[in-house]
């Protein structure tokens, strides 16, 4: 049995299809959104993408990332909390129509870290990383869930900003992996 975890955002969906028996990656990606103006014309252009993952993978359960629920200072507005729960939920349920006996399931973020053994920390005290950034690290660590895969780099050798969507999305589907068994 075949799992996709979904992290959704409207800049960039981070995807993962994981094989629920041992947990191996199948396809590990992201879908970049930036150059593609407007909500509705967002969902138009990843819906059919996603839908191609689950027919072209076999898949037989989604997870998806819950959207964030609580301001963030600095970092998040009523509008942009509004437009990433709009979009979240178009996208669930066009995944859900695609599925059969509806197995579409959303994931809370500490949850799904939880699973996967990250522990997260402050900013403060984690020397100003925020939990999308701890979690890439934690999992491409040598002891990490990800030490062996090759993620895409910048010029100047730092992580490029999809990897943590690609990251998010593997925490989500490994917690699916396991809660699936």
């Amino acid at each position: 049995m075949r799992i996709l975890g979904l992290d959704l955002s409207t800049s960039c969906v981070g995807y993962c299809i994981l094989e629920s028996t041992d947990r191996s990656i199948v396809e590990l990606g992201h879908i970049s959104l930036k150059n593609v103006e407007g909500l509705f014309n967002k969902v138009d252009d990843i819906v059919p993408k996603v839908a191609a993952l689950l027919v072209g993978h076999n898949i037989s359960k989604c997870f998806i990332e819950e959207p964030v629920q609580m301001f963030t200072m600095g970092m998040s507005s009523a509008h942009t909390i509004l437009t990433l729960a709009k979009f979240n939920a178009l996208v669930s349920y066009h995944v859900r129509n695609q599925l059969t006996d509806a197995n579409t399931f959303f994931v809370k973020p500490t949850e799904a870290r939880k699973t996967c053994g990250l522990v997260m920390t402050t900013k403060a005290k984690s020397g100003g990383m925020s939990q999308k950034e701890q979690t890439y690290s934690q999992l491409t660590s040598p002891t990490g869930l990800l030490s062996g895969v090759s993620f895409p780099l910048t010029k100047t050798g730092k992580p490029r900003p999809e990897n943590f969507d690609r990251a998010d999305a593997y925490v989500v589907a490994y917690h699916g992996a396991v809660k699936t068994k």
